[in-house]
């Protein structure tokens, strides 16, 4: 393209000069949300579950229990002879897990060739610290002997040769003569043509542990990616410049932005600009003064397509910097498709989205599937006319997994895309199920130690009491208890979903802070989808539920009052693989509106064993009852299908959601809605599209339907 052949020729020419240019600067000064979306194509996905690494008050978060990796292009790229330097901000606030593994690199143009590897890892530290380390290709790494803290800020710089290759590492350094903590790779490798700078993410065990990383540059000398003490060094900045989407024959708008420099002054920036597609922007053109400037694309008459816009701004002493903008005419217009779950053998719903486009064009719509064995395209349908569709998956049977579904709408002109990820996992159907219908007294001694104790204060093992036929919980008692569940351990490497379900009746409130009172756990510390009770937002006189994904503080509360001496329906879903945790009450449907743990919530993950209630001085007192877990929401909850009835030739047609799976239910009719009228229908029902349906022949008189599951 000629964005990156005029760019590639000044890179050239500057990298023989004194003052060169910085070839990658991102202060991460972006919205929060996903890398990729903010930094407007900056950052491109090249492994993983995409949309995993965000940014959060102006820096990425990367963590162990997320796969996403994520790359930059660099100015003049490729680069195979000039040495390359980076540096950057860190900050860890979990430690790496058993040997620890890298997370940044320079990578070539493929998703697997990755140079002057930066890890983290607590191989050689004192408890509670951890170190980084370099390895120049796939070897072992050579650590920096220099112990680090959670929670503090380190400049992280590395150098790299791209033609023999060799790595180096420094934390903090003043100058690159600099010999103490340091690390220089000893690992042997081959030399690959390096054309960006990439972001990993891997865990949990070896992980890289949970950090931010801040205030990205790459450049061809030290004094470019650290401030040294010669200023002329430093290049100016530029602040981005967002993305354009605008219909076919409409003159975008000027669009600000603000440029200065440590030496030059900003009136004296020179701005220039190049485009890579000619037949669609006629000319760029510049206003504004001082720092704040504009920028204006002229479109040429009656086109539609992507350009790709590149400003650069160059000071006094020849450093550049840039931003890359896209304009996008008459793109179509397609919503975008929340995550997707769905049990083994189990289709999905019908799943809503809409399209449009607002020249008119005709809509085409393509789909893509990154596993097509779990999920072949040709069982991808598609469904609706106009702007309201539909997208109905059926995995291959037997296997679970994950796919990332991709549609692709085109007018013609331009094509957008929506991308999501179904995640089909395994079952075990109900793994514990406990109504507590046991003798008053200890529920240890009474379910005969299938409740355990794992924690208590002095004096209160066994006084976790079942009255009733209901468990009590009090904020006076200190004894914690859990029951192992069936085929235990539920490993994070296994893709389970395990949700649990009981009902709780709250006769004193919480009080203080909020605190746990369940929780699913391993056989020590762990903690998964802790559930909160909790007075903060509440009306007076009335309690709300939280959840949290591992934290001791809830991260979501359940945005609905509950009263006391009422009986509710707890419900939670805790995704084993990545610690995420979801609350809901009384739902219906896992569709319904819940509460989710925020991802700041970083989870610990580890096998699930067992389920557990806890005790503490803030509880308030509740009875709980009802107790079942499984690996999916239908194991827990019966859900609520509506049932349509219309007549049909010679008796009635009775159909219901597909996803209410014929084998787990059953239809039945009453004459006279006695309960013990009920009788079940021997029609079997049939699919068709994403219903099932039951023909009654010779239909007469008055009847009632329903659907149980047995």
């Amino acid at each position: 393209m000629k964005r990156n052949l005029l760019i590639l020729s000044a890179g050239v020419m500057l990298v023989g000069q004194a003052l060169s240019a910085v070839i990658l600067n991102d202060p991460f000064d972006y919205p929060d949300g996903g890398l990729i979306a903010v930094s407007g194509g900056l950052w491109t996905n090249h492994s993983g579950t995409l949309n995993q690494v965000e940014v959060s008050s102006g820096k990425v978060n990367l963590s162990q229990s997320e796969s996403e990796d994520v790359n930059a292009q660099l100015a003049g790229a490729p680069y195979r002879g000039p040495t390359l330097y980076a540096s950057f901000l860190v900050s860890f606030s979990a430690l790496p897990e058993g040997a620890g593994t890298y997370f940044a690199h320079f990578k070539d143009a493929t998703a697997t060739g990755a140079r002057c590897r930066i890890f983290a890892t607590t191989n050689g530290a004192a408890g509670g610290k951890f170190r980084v380390g370099v390895a120049n290709g796939a070897g072992t790494p050579v650590n920096v002997p220099t112990d680090l803290d959670l929670a503090a800020e380190y400049v992280l710089v590395v150098r790299y040769n791209t033609g023999t290759p060799q790595s180096a590492l420094w934390i903090n350094p003043a100058s690159e003569s600099v010999t103490g903590d340091r690390a220089d790779a000893t690992d042997t490798t081959s030399a690959l043509s390096i054309t960006s700078f990439a972001l990993r993410q891997s865990g949990p065990n070896p992980g890289m542990g949970v950090l931010t990383f801040d205030n990205l540059k790459v450049g061809t000398s030290f004094n470019e990616v650290v401030a040294g003490s010669d200023p002329r060094l430093n290049p100016p900045t530029l602040t981005r410049i967002p993305d354009q989407t605008i219909p076919a024959n409409t003159a975008p708008p000027p669009v600000p932005f603000v440029i200065s420099d440590g030496e030059t002054p900003a009136a004296s920036l020179s701005l220039g600009a190049t485009f890579d597609n000619p037949p669609l922007v006629s000319e760029v053109l510049f206003g504004g003064s001082g720092s704040n400037r504009t920028v204006t694309v002229t479109l040429s008459p009656g086109r539609q397509g992507v350009a790709t816009v590149t400003v650069t701004v160059t000071d006094g002493d020849n450093n550049t910097a840039f931003r890359n903008f896209r304009v996008t005419v008459g793109a179509p217009a397609l919503s975008a498709i929340p995550d997707q779950i769905t049990p083994v053998d189990t289709p999905t719903s019908a799943i809503a989205f809409t399209v449009g486009d607002a020249e008119s064009d005709p809509l085409r719509i393509t789909l893509g599937s990154t596993n097509q064995i779990l999920v072949p395209v040709d069982d991808i349908v598609l469904g609706g006319t106009g702007s309201n569709r539909t997208v109905t998956i059926t995995p291959a049977a037997g296997l679970s997994g994950q796919s990332r579904i991709t549609l692709f709408l085109s007018d013609g002109f331009n094509t957008v895309s929506q991308s999501f990820v179904l995640t089909v996992f395994p079952t075990h159907g109900v793994v514990l199920c406990d109504p507590f219908n046991y003798a008053d007294g200890s529920i240890v001694a009474n379910a005969l130690f299938f409740w355990s104790t794992h924690s208590a204060s002095t004096g209160q093992t066994g006084q976790t009491q079942v009255v009733q036929g209901r468990l009590l919980l009090s904020s006076s008692q200190s004894e914690d208890i859990h029951a192992f569940l069936t085929n235990a351990p539920y490993t994070p490497a296994e893709g389970w979903f395990l949700y649990a379900r009981f009902t709780v009746n709250f006769s004193v409130l919480p009080h203080g802070a909020p605190d746990t009172f369940a929780h699913f756990r391993n056989t020590g510390n762990g903690f998964g989808a802790r559930v909160f009770a909790a007075t903060n937002g509440a009306a007076p006189g009335k309690l709300r539920l939280g959840i949290s994904n591992n934290a001791g503080n809830p991260s979501a509360i359940l945005p609905v009052d509950l009263e006391t001496n009422a009986t509710y329906t707890v419900v939670t879903r805790y995704k084993v693989g990545t610690g995420q945790s979801t609350l809901w009450v009384n739902p219906g449907s896992e569709n319904d509106a819940g509460a989710t743990a925020t991802a700041t919530d970083n989870p610990v993950l580890f096998d699930v064993w067992t389920y557990a209630f806890r005790q503490s001085g803030g509880i308030g007192a509740l009875a709980v009852d009802d107790l079942k877990i499984g690996t999916a929401f239908s194991d827990v909850v019966l859900s609520r299908y509506h049932l349509q009835v219309q007549t049909a030739s010679g008796g009635v047609e009775i159909s219901w959601p597909a996803a209410a799976a014929a084998a787990d239910y059953k239809l039945q009719s009453n004459e006279t809605l006695d309960p013990a009228g009920w009788s079940d229908v021997s029609d079997l029902p049939a699919q068709q599209g994403d219903r099932l349906i039951v023909r009654i022949l010779g239909f007469i008189g008055n009847r009632f339907f329903r659907l149980i599951r047995p």
